[in-house]
């Protein structure tokens, strides 16, 4: 399932997005002109925010970083944001935040599967 989430609402959204998918391993590629690239994979989320100082064009950071005895850390920010979405397992869990940032840019947040535990 996707869905759509409407411009007025992505700084409430991305608040609510960051706290329950804090920690979750990622991997992020971007896709554009030249194909798709690979940023990173593995890293935990650590949170996504919106810098409105342009309001005809927001822009969105996200920030991975690692944890315990892992210090590695990445902020990406995507500037000219025109859309986004969200889709979801079948379990109803985020697997992909997908940001279109210009016309030939688009971004994927993927999320890795959550272990159960006790199963």
């Amino acid at each position: 399932m996707q869905r759509t989430i409407e411009r007025a609402k992505w700084s409430e959204y991305f608040q609510t997005f960051s706290e329950k998918n804090n920690h979750r391993s990622t991997r992020l590629e971007i896709f554009d002109e030249n194909g798709v690239q690979e940023a990173e994979q593995g890293m935990p989320f650590g949170g996504i925010d919106l810098d409105t100082k342009d309001e005809s064009a927001p822009s969105i950071e996200i920030w991975l970083e690692g944890e315990g005895l892992d210090s590695r850390h990445m902020e990406h920010r995507i500037p000219l944001v025109r859309q986004v979405m969200v889709k979801f397992g079948v379990d109803g869990i985020d697997e992909v935040l997908d940001i279109e940032s210009d016309e030939t840019t688009r971004t994927l947040l993927h999320f890795e599967k959550r272990e159960k535990i006790g199963v």
